[in-house]
């Protein structure tokens, strides 16, 4: 997944994680613009993952 974004100009891969705890505690860390994940990661699944970070890390974009 990472080489195909990074082909694409523009995109630039910030970090990769084993599971959903950690997919949390690095998009904290790099707060990216775009998170790609996958919902069966072990220990802390991709929706929660996902629902975690977004809650940390609201969106910023236009209207907000």
């Amino acid at each position: 997944m990472r080489l195909l974004l990074e082909s694409h100009a523009g995109f630039k891969a910030v970090a990769d994680a084993a599971n959903g705890r950690e997919a949390v505690a690095l998009a904290e860390e790099h707060t990216p613009d775009v998170v790609v994940m996958d919902v069966a990661m072990p220990i802390l699944n991709g929706i929660e993952a996902a629902t975690q970070i977004s809650t940390k890390l609201p969106l910023q974009g236009i209207g907000r």
